[in-house]
């Protein structure tokens, strides 16, 4: 049984601990911070002020809290929650609202940079973390891990390595690196797909053609002409489909307005439900057209097959060519229009850097009661 309520509303609650015993795991309170990333809502936990002990808590806990009634009239689409780091300035870890946990979160990170910056206000005071976290708590090994962030550019550790942001007010920018190897999250014994590229691989389902991508979390992208006349929840059965992929994956519709602007739509696993924006899922599309700007003939129809659904080889003039009022003077820019708002990803040959919005909405108490099943 797992029962709660929001008992306060921007009212910070600090040391806040959670009691143990054989039987459950009793919460009476534990404060968060909510953050909004381009329309995708988090509630930040800082471990370095709640003692969390376990995974199963923190499942628990984000079970709880993305299935609950609306705080704020705003759904939260998951819990990070922050660490100390042994390798980084800081540490996240994502739990999505079925309790699993994800690897990375493009929106996420840049929502953790600018709680950082909006809490310690890094801005305008290069101050030391370590003491305005442990002013009242004694010295443990833990006081060894690197806690000190001098300045905006905030390197935060993840399950997917070790991502560089910079906050400029509400405008965070992440170094996303390049992207990563697409087949860690296939079962190479039963799947079947074309190798692209090192980064991108190639799935058929449903006569269509589903590029698999890895930008810290595994999107297949699925190019269509209108992403608002498909039915992503039709596409369920295969990124939930545990023998190919055992931890699912996130699925996008990407659209082409032009060689510079795409618009998208995500299907986020662990939510298995819509997303107003996904920043690895932008991620992953910018980097697929990137790709096809480069050499489109080369990767457009592996198959070569007519009868194939993949709209990849249409001239653009069969999509949706209503280009919104903006120019990408960067040739190395791409823009990616999503329904909580543009995120632009910039690609250089080290790198790809994406570029997009955080901000606090809100913080709440909240008041649980995680029994053990």
């Amino acid at each position: 049984m797992i029962v709660g309520n929001v008992v306060d509303i921007n009212n910070n609650t600090d040391n806040l601990n959670f009691l143990n015993n054989n039987y459950h795991t009793l919460v009476p309170q534990v404060s968060f911070e909510i953050f909004e990333g381009n329309g995708n809502v988090f509630a930040i936990i800082d471990e370095r002020i709640h003692n969390i002990s376990n995974d199963e808590t923190r499942s628990k806990l984000s079970r709880e809290v993305c299935n609950s009634s609306q705080i704020q009239n705003k759904r939260i689409d998951g819990l990070l929650f922050l660490q100390p780091s042994n390798v980084a300035d800081i540490k996240m870890r994502i739990f999505e609202k079925d309790g699993s946990e994800s690897d990375m979160c493009g929106n996420g990170l840049r929502c953790i940079a600018k709680y950082l910056e909006h809490e310690f206000c890094l801005s305008s005071e290069i101050g030391n973390l370590y003491n305005k976290i442990t002013v009242s708590k004694p010295k443990t090994k833990a006081s060894k891990q690197k806690t000190n962030i001098p300045n905006q550019k905030i390197n935060i550790e993840t399950n997917s390595g070790i991502f560089l942001t910079e906050v400029i007010g509400d405008t965070v920018t992440v170094d996303m690196g390049f992207p990563q190897d697409p087949l860690k999250y296939v079962n190479l014994q039963k799947a079947v797909f074309n190798l692209l590229t090192t980064f991108c691989a190639v799935f058929a389902y449903k006569n269509c053609s589903i590029y698999l991508l890895n930008s810290g979390e595994p999107h297949g992208v699925l190019i269509v002409d209108d992403v608002n006349n498909v039915d992503l929840t039709g596409f369920l059965a295969f990124i939930q489909n545990r023998d190919i992929f055992p931890f699912g994956i996130n699925l996008n519709a990407m659209q082409i307005i032009d060689d510079r602007n795409i618009r998208i739509r995500t299907l986020e696993r662990g939510l298995w439900a819509t997303t107003l924006c996904c920043g690895t899922g932008s991620t992953s599309c910018a980097t697929l057209m990137w790709m096809l700007n480069s050499s489109c003939n080369h990767y457009c129809n592996p198959t070569n097959d007519n009868n194939n659904h993949d709209h990849t080889n249409q001239d653009n003039n069969n999509h949706n060519n209503n280009n919104p009022n903006h120019n990408n003077h960067d040739n190395n820019e791409i823009r990616v229009i999503n329904d909580g708002g543009d995120i632009y990803l910039k690609f250089s040959k080290n790198n790809i850097s994406m570029i997009g919005s955080a901000k606090k909405i809100g913080s709440a108490n909240y008041q649980v009661n995680l029994l053990r099943k």
